[in-house]
């Protein structure tokens, strides 16, 4: 993502600071700040625009599927147990 389109986003929608309260839009979880990159700024890495925070687990973990909606919906199915092993 540009630097400026960061920085602009950042002026409206600030980081939130270590030591304070996060709830993360995809885990539903909250957790209290600690690091620099618990909370990360996600974004569309085609386009570079900006989605928002989430926590840095849902950011690695869609990360690891490429960001692709296919797999993340097969990985839906999976923890359904509608999908199975073949």
């Amino acid at each position: 993502m540009p630097k400026k389109v960061r920085e602009e986003f950042e002026k409206t929608n600030p980081q939130p600071p270590i030591g304070n309260p996060f709830h993360c839009p995809i885990c539903d979880r909250t957790i209290i700040r600690q690091y620099k990159n618990d909370v990360v700024l996600d974004h569309f890495h085609d386009t570079g625009e900006i989605r928002g925070w989430i926590c840095r687990m849902c950011n690695n973990s869609m990360g690891m599927m490429e960001d692709d909606v296919g797999t993340l919906k097969r990985a839906i199915k999976w923890l359904q147990g509608i999908l199975r092993a073949s």
